[in-house]
């Protein structure tokens, strides 16, 4: 939890290094500092600005603690994490610790607040901010790292498994070794993703934790986790997918989000990209609140119904059930008078993650009068890599509602729920 303005967050890299090097810089006595810069010199609560300064300098700067930050659904950016206290509101030292390359979190909430709220559960692979779902995330490891008990002992990693659960994968003759614990989680996602079980189990997700159905063959299980891991996939941006943002795209993916300017004229990435639709603006004490922007709906045309079509048929998905995942009609997602995203299907613009509407909240925080610059090419074509992302999750969703009735109607019945 940063609640410093977003001084220690950034999409750009380079901006942030630079703002914190200058944070650390011990050249700098507190009244040059100020002088030079304005980051984190005031105060809030429980935040004394030149005292938590102080404790900065003492840290000094490490490189190795700008990361990758997932701030919301599908909207990944760097921060410089610090546990020296109060630089951070909550540097939560328990969650960092478990921030490892090959760790991955399922991310979900105890409750829920938001209407709609769209999908309760996600997945990163990077620390997390406490805000990404609404109210309050959790982020549940795939693994565990312990710390060395003592100066002979090293570090250890474990699966993120309660003996209950260990037990169950015992039952359905899984052995436990290292790893086999991502099956559990991709498994939840798999069924947190099914609109049917979302559906049939409406009052008691909004009440509480998603409970989920467990199959009680270990065939069906492995074959949910599968299907999970394809949704890890999908919401991993910080993995290249084959087919979906990377190398030759499927053909029902290949005009979703096309970048183009609507008079006919050439794209020019160094004037075009400014972000002026009117997605965000500022609201009480520096929050972002998403605007009315500027979308336009319409059918599809000739040739993107053609390659939909395509597309469908070698997914073996009926013409009539990839319109009813995807909406009849499409979007173009203008980022300025001239400029637009177009044939975004109007589910995919419509999907909710964690309470957000995933494009218009990515959107929302990268107007112009926010940023001060126009959007990077690489920036727009996150976009686009979002949208093709999102269409492919909706595409998905058939085999996500066969799996979960398939767990549904044979499910493994312990003596006592799984632990928390």
């Amino acid at each position: 939890m940063e609640k410093r303005g977003g001084a220690l967050i950034d999409c750009d890299r380079e901006k942030l290094e630079e703002r914190m090097r200058l944070y650390h810089d011990k050249s700098l006595d507190w009244d040059a500092y100020r002088l030079a810069s304005s980051t984190l010199t005031g105060d809030w609560a429980r935040f004394d600005a030149r005292k938590a300064r102080a404790r900065a300098v003492d840290a000094g700067f490490h490189s190795e603690q700008i990361v990758r930050y997932a701030v919301r659904p599908f909207d990944t950016r760097w921060c410089y994490y610090s546990d020296a206290r109060p630089i951070w509101n909550e540097p939560r030292p328990a969650l960092w610790a478990q921030c490892f390359e090959g760790n991955s979190f399922l991310l979900t909430r105890m409750r829920c607040t938001a209407s709609p709220e769209g999908f309760p559960i996600s997945f990163s692979t990077s620390l997390s901010d406490d805000h990404y779902i609404i109210p309050d995330a959790v982020a549940v490891p795939f693994l565990l790292r312990h710390p060395a008990t003592s100066m002979f002992a090293s570090e250890q990693t474990d699966d993120n498994l309660s003996l209950l659960a260990s037990d169950y994968l015992r039952s359905i003759g899984l052995k436990i070794k290292p790893g086999n614990a991502a099956f559990l989680w991709h498994h939840a996602l798999a069924i947190g993703y099914s609109p049917t079980y979302l559906e049939e189990n409406a009052d008691g997700i909004r009440q509480d934790w998603p409970r989920i159905p467990l199959p009680s063959s270990l065939e069906q299980f492995k074959a949910s986790a599968a299907l999970g891991q394809r949704v890890a996939d999908l919401l991993d941006t910080e993995k290249p997918l084959a087919g979906v943002t990377a190398g030759a795209l499927r053909p029902e993916l290949r005009s979703v989000a096309g970048l183009k300017r609507m008079d006919g004229k050439q794209l020019d990435t160094a004037e075009d990209l400014q972000l002026t639709a009117g997605w965000g603006h500022a609201g009480k004490e520096g929050v972002t609140m998403p605007g009315r922007g500027k979308l336009v709906s319409r059918e599809r045309t000739a040739k993107e119904l053609a390659e939909l079509t395509k597309g469908l048929a070698a997914l073996g998905i009926p013409q009539d059930e990839g319109l009813a995942r995807l909406g009849s009609t499409v979007a173009d997602v203008y980022l300025n008078d001239l400029c637009a995203w177009t044939n975004v299907p109007e589910q995919v613009w419509e999907l909710y993650i964690g309470g957000y509407q995933v494009m218009k909240k990515w959107l929302s925080y990268r107007e112009f009068s926010f940023l001060k610059r126009p959007l990077t090419l690489a920036e727009a074509e996150e976009v686009q890599s979002m949208a093709r992302r999102l269409t492919a999750l909706c595409l998905l969703q058939p085999e996500l509602d066969e799996n979960y009735l398939k767990v549904k109607s044979a499910t493994w019945q312990p003596e006592a729920a799984i632990g928390r």
